[in-house]
């Protein structure tokens, strides 16, 4: 969290200077893949974390994936 805007806290995911910091204080080396992948978790659960807070959010398991949107889409093709 790094503040609050109208009472609701704001969150922010890792960014690659976050993460070089924290590699370089524990004294050890993440491969690209590594940072890419922490990058990419933390700013996805600072978006999910940041919305939450809204009544009208979704749960995470009940949001359509690309997947099941693309099954969806096909199926209405393919009657």
């Amino acid at each position: 969290m790094v503040g609050r805007e109208n009472g609701q806290p704001i969150f922010v995911g890792y960014d690659h200077l976050d993460i070089r910091a924290y590699q370089q204080n524990m004294g050890f080396e993440l491969t690209p893949w590594e940072v890419l992948t922490l990058h990419q978790m933390s700013s996805e659960y600072a978006r999910s974390a940041s919305t939450a807070f809204d009544p009208k959010t979704l749960a995470p398991y009940e949001v359509e994936t690309a997947q099941d949107r693309a099954k969806r889409i096909q199926d209405e093709i393919f009657k």
